[in-house]
């Protein structure tokens, strides 16, 4: 999901995604003119979704696209990092974790475009778009 993006960044991320047609290597990063928050899924944390998407990250950042990896609040037993968990526990608490990160992230980092996210972050992103008051108000809610 990418939520919250003008036409021209979209276009942007289209182009970096596209994995078809020619294998040519990108000449080398431009200076960031956009950055997205990242969020990874249930049980990863930002360092495991980095990995998994980085040729999606070496083309967006040749287009001139930051990529930014955030771990999720909640630190589980073995390790790893979740948004909310999914065996029920305290939503309320988890959600307003999640907000709260998401939020400090985003201010930290501003200006940001876009949040990007994978699963559990998915639901995050929806979430914080859906709460951020409708198109003209900035993310997040």
């Amino acid at each position: 999901f990418l939520l919250r993006a003008s036409a021209a960044f979209a276009q942007a991320i289209v182009s970096c995604a596209h994995m078809g047609g020619s294998r040519r290597q990108p000449a080398g990063p431009k200076p960031a003119t956009a950055s997205i928050l990242c969020l990874h899924g249930g049980r990863q944390s930002a360092e495991l979704f980095r990995q998994r998407i980085d040729r999606l990250r070496a083309r967006c950042q040749a287009e001139g696209i930051r990529l930014i990896f955030v771990d999720a609040p909640m630190l589980q037993p073995d390790g790893s990092r979740c948004w909310y968990d999914e065996d029920g526990g305290d939503a309320a608490g988890a959600a307003s974790a999640a907000a709260i990160a998401v939020r400090e992230e985003w201010e930290r980092h501003a200006p940001v475009s876009g949040l990007l996210g994978f699963s559990q972050g998915a639901a995050v992103a929806a979430a914080t778009a859906l709460c951020s008051g409708g198109d003209d108000a900035p993310l997040p809610g």
